[in-house]
C-alpha cells in the first residue's frame, strides 16, 4: 500500500469544533499574500473548507488551494513554503498530484493542486453551496461534532474525515445536481470590466462606528441624535452631513465636523477592519480571475486608507474617496472617476453599494448594480440587482449581473 506521509505516518491531534470566528477570512488574507510573494508561479491561492463559509462551525484550521503549474515541480514552491514555517507532511502523486503542507501557527493545511484538478472544483462547489444553504451548513456542522464523538477529541486527522464523508457526499449530490452552482465553480463566463465597490456598509461595517461618533459629537454639543437620525445620513457625502449635524446643533465649521467624526472612525478601524461577511472572499476570488476592483467611497481619504492598509497590496486597482470629487454620490461622478482611472467603460462595470444613495450614483453612472443589505434595506427597483448579503455572492453571480440579468437573491418582485 502507497504511503502518502512525508514523515512515515499521520499523528493524533486535537480536534475542537468552534462556531464561526469573523477573523478567519482576514487570517487568510494574510496567509494568501504571503504565500504569493513566496510562489510567484503561483496561478490561484484560495480559501476553501469550512473556515471560508460564514457562519459555518469548524475547526480552527484555515484550508488554503495553492494551484501551481506542475506540482511534481516540489522545488519550485515547497522550499519557499518551507521558508515561512510550513512543513510538508502528504505526497500524493497518484491521487491528482496532491501535496499538502501545515503551518503551526496559525494552524493552516495549505493543499498543491495542478490546474483543472477535479479537486479544486469540488472544494469549490462545497464551499460555495454550504455559502448560501444555512439547512446543509446546520447538517454539516452536526456532523462534525457526531465524528468528534465517534473518533475522539485527540484523534488522527483522516479518522475523523472519513466519519463525516456520507454527510458530505449527501451535500455535494444536491450541489451537483444544481447546474447553476456547478456552473459557478467550472467556469463563471464572461467576468464584466471591473468591479466598482463602495466601502462603507459594503466592504466593512463601519456604520455603526459613524453613528456612535455621530451620537458622541451631538451629545458634547448637548443635542440629541437618534438611531433614525444617523440612518438618514449613511450613503451621504461628508459635507453633507455635517451641514445636517450643524443644523442638529452641533457648534463646529463643516471641515472640522468631518475631521471630528473621520478621526474617530478611523482609530476604530486601525484596531480591526470590520469585513462584511463574503467580502473578502468575493475579492480573492475576482482577484483570481483577474478582474480590476476599485474602491468608490463617499469617506475621506485617511479612513480609505486605513481601510485599505488592512488587505494585499494591489487588492484595489484605484481608490476614490469622497474629498477628490465635487459632487459625491448620488451624482455619478465617483464612479465615472473610477472607471476613467480604470481605462474601463462603466457600463461594463458592476458596482456594489448599500444605500440608496450609493445605488442611485452608481446607476447613475451606467453600472449594473448589486445592492446588499446592511443597516438598511435595498428596496426592490427595475433593473437592480439585490442580495442579503455578499456570503451568498459569487463570481458567477457577479458574471450574470455584468451580463445584464438582474438577479435578486432576495425575492420580491423586483420589477426586471
Amino acid at each position: 500500500m502507497r504511503n502518502p506521509f512525508v514523515e512515515g505516518h499521520s499523528y493524533p491531534e486535537l480536534i475542537e469544533i468552534r462556531d464561526y470566528d469573523g477573523s478567519w477570512p482576514t487570517q487568510f488574507e494574510g496567509l494568501a499574500a504571503t504565500i504569493r510573494a513566496a510562489v510567484p508561479d503561483a496561478l490561484k491561492v484560495e480559501h476553501v473548507g469550512s473556515t471560508a463559509v460564514p457562519g459555518q462551525a469548524a475547526k480552527d484550521v484555515i484550508d488554503v488551494d495553492l494551484t501551481v503549474p506542475n506540482p511534481s515541480d516540489e522545488d519550485a514552491y515547497i522550499p519557499a513554503l518551507v521558508a515561512l514555517g510550513y512543513r510538508h507532511v502528504i505526497r500524493e502523486p497518484w491521487w491528482h498530484e496532491h501535496r499538502m503542507l501545515r503551518l503551526d501557527e496559525p494552524r493552516v493545511n495549505l493543499h498543491i493542486f495542478g490546474p483543472g484538478s477535479p479537486e479544486l472544483i469540488r472544494h469549490r462547489l462545497l464551499r460555495d453551496w454550504l455559502r448560501g444553504h444555512p439547512e446543509d451548513r446546520a447538517r454539516y456542522a452536526a456532523a462534525k461534532r457526531v465524528a468528534v464523538d465517534e473518533v475522539g477529541r485527540e484523534a488522527v486527522i483522516g479518522d475523523y474525515n472519513a466519519a463525516k464523508q456520507k454527510v458530505i457526499r449527501e451535500i455535494l449530490d444536491r450541489a451537483l445536481v444544481d447546474e447553476s452552482a456547478v456552473q459557478g465553480v467550472v467556469a463563471p463566463g464572461p467576468l464584466p470590466a471591473a468591479v466598482l465597490w463602495d466601502m462603507d456598509g459594503t466592504l466593512v461595517d463601519t456604520e455603526p462606528h459613524w453613528i456612535a461618533a455621530e451620537m458622541a459629537l451631538v451629545a458634547r454639543h448637548g443635542g440629541v441624535w437618534t438611531e433614525a437620525d444617523a440612518l438618514g445620513l449613511v450613503g451621504n457625502p461628508l459635507p453633507e452631513s455635517a451641514r445636517i449635524l450643524r443644523a442638529a446643533g452641533v457648534g463646529l465649521p463643516i471641515d472640522d465636523i468631518i475631521a471630528t467624526l473621520t478621526e474617530s472612525v478611523v482609530r476604530a478601524v486601525g484596531v480591526r477592519a470590520p469585513w462584511q461577511p463574503g467580502a473578502l472572499e468575493l475579492l480573492t476570488a475576482l482577484r483570481a480571475h483577474d478582474v480590476p476592483c476599485a474602491l468608490v467611497t463617499m469617506s475621506y481619504r485617511d479612513l480609505a486608507d486605513a481601510v485599505v492598509g488592512h488587505l494585499p497590496a494591489g487588492t484595489f486597482a484605484t481608490v476614490v474617496s469622497g474629498d477628490e470629487v465635487a459632487n459625491g454620490k448620488p451624482a455619478p461622478d465617483p464612479y465615472l472617476l473610477a472607471a476613467a482611472r480604470l481605462g474601463v467603460d462603466p457600463g461594463r462595470c458592476v458596482a456594489i453599494e448599500d444605500s440608496p444613495v450609493g445605488i442611485a450614483s452608481a446607476r447613475a453612472a451606467g453600472a449594473a448594480t448589486l445592492g446588499v443589505e446592511a443597516v438598511l434595506p435595498v428596496a426592490a427597483a427595475r433593473g437592480l440587482s439585490r442580495a442579503p448579503s455578499l456570503a451568498v455572492v459569487d463570481v458567477a453571480t457577479i458574471g450574470r449581473i455584468g451580463a445584464g440579468e438582474v438577479v435578486d437573491l432576495i425575492g420580491g418582485p423586483s420589477g426586471a
